[in-house]
């Protein structure tokens, strides 16, 4: 257990991303490897609650996305919401590479209308913990927007997804 320690010690959020194969290679059982693995998710799990169900701010938003932050590779996702920004329901959408992914604005569209949203908020991670937005992020938060706005879905946030942070396209006046 040392070495997995001190391994990860310039920076211990890594542990989190550790997979199976990493900790046997140093140096754990494959019982201890299983049992950190298993302590890990406990807190990725007890990390990312509370979740509110009634979204007011863009912290509301993050508590749904925060888990994201814990992968190592993009994950898009969307909250669903009704028109009283109540939390329909919450989704990862699509999972990329370590530096983008790939999204479909049709299937976002798709799922709004057929769980009743009126309202949606989008986010994906930053596996590198920058949490600016690139020119992608900016183009893509405008198409989903008018794509949005044809079916009368607004689009309300966009937010982007670190270990320790996120950033809020609304928030920021980017929208």
């Amino acid at each position: 257990m040392e070495d997995v320690l001190a391994h990860y010690a310039h920076n211990p959020f890594l542990l989190t991303r550790a997979t199976f194969p990493d900790l046997v290679r140093l140096g754990l059982t494959p019982k201890e490897a299983y049992r950190l693995i298993a302590a890990l998710e406990l807190f990725k799990r007890a990390y990312a609650n509370p979740k509110v169900n009634v979204i007011k701010t863009s912290n509301d938003a993050f508590l749904h996305f925060k888990d994201l932050g814990f992968s190592s590779t993009e994950i898009f996702a969307v909250l669903f919401l009704d028109r009283a920004n109540r939390v329909i329901t919450f989704k990862h959408m699509f999972q990329g590479g370590i530096s983008e992914t790939s999204v479909d604005i049709r299937i976002i569209l798709k799922m709004a209308i057929g769980v009743g949203a009126t309202g949606i908020i989008c986010g994906h991670n930053h596996p590198s913990g920058n949490r600016l937005a690139s020119n992608a992020d900016i183009l893509l938060c405008k198409d989903i927007r008018e794509a949005c706005g044809l079916l009368q879905i607004l689009l309300l946030d966009n937010l982007i997804i670190t270990h320790n942070s996120y950033l809020s396209f609304q928030d920021e006046g980017m929208m």
